[in-house]
């Protein structure tokens, strides 16, 4: 049989059966309330003030939520309990309980043109100089080296 024979014949299919949108969106509504959990703190049982302990980052976290989310999701703990035990994490004693920060980020919007060409002529400056005071200086250096002298006393 063709697949045109088969789509416009209606009689081989028994049953067709279309559900409203509305159907799915309250199922989905209710799986959204189903999943919503209730945390407590691990030590004293309170739902007030939480964050999250995270041993695998070394410290805390406001989400369970994230790359490592799926280890903290079970170590609440609230302000009070947190301030007792701020210098060693109950779990693991190998970190304290201070959030973590994200570190090695450097500056993100690239300098001025005027700041990164002072900072370059610094950087040659010195390097000029000391070529200069061991006298490994070629011609070219030489004539560059003068040029910005020259430069900083105007």
């Amino acid at each position: 049989m063709s697949q045109r024979h088969l789509k416009h014949v209606t009689h081989l299919y028994e049953k067709i059966i279309c559900k409203q949108k509305q159907q799915k969106q309250q199922k989905q509504q209710e799986e959204k309330e189903e999943e919503e959990e209730q945390y407590q703190c691990w030590f004293c049982c309170s739902e007030e003030n939480l964050k999250f302990i995270n041993c695998k980052k070394g410290g805390i976290q406001n989400i369970p939520f994230g790359k490592w989310g799926e280890c903290c999701k079970d170590k609440a703990i609230c302000l009070k309990c947190r301030k007792r035990m701020r210098e060693k994490c109950p779990f693991c004693e190998k970190h304290a309980l201070y959030n973590w920060k994200k570190a090695g980020r450097g500056p993100k919007k690239k300098e001025p043109f005027a700041i990164r060409h002072e900072k370059q002529t610094e950087r040659l400056l010195k390097r000029l100089k000391k070529k200069q005071k061991y006298n490994y200086l070629t011609p070219r250096e030489y004539r560059r080296l003068k040029r910005i002298k020259t430069m900083e006393n105007i």
